[in-house]
């Protein structure tokens, strides 16, 4: 698995939407998913369960918010 820092993963969306032409809301929406995946494959018992969200302001907000939608 590879990991990076928020300053690398900040860069990459940069160069993503500017350069691939793909844009925030869609990767904020791959996030989501991914994200709400990888959840349910550790968590299993999540499937058909109400969860809660908690979002402040900011951009990592949006990830939440798509996240409890995709969920």
């Amino acid at each position: 698995m590879l990991v990076l820092s928020a300053k690398e993963m900040a860069g990459l969306d940069e160069q993503t939407i500017h350069e691939v032409g793909i844009p925030g809301i869609v990767l904020m929406e791959n996030a989501a998913r991914g994200a709400a995946a990888f959840f349910l494959q550790v968590v299993p018992d999540l499937i058909d369960r109400h969860i809660t969200v908690v979002a402040g302001s900011g951009n990592n907000a949006g990830d939440g918010f798509a996240l409890a939608r995709i969920y």
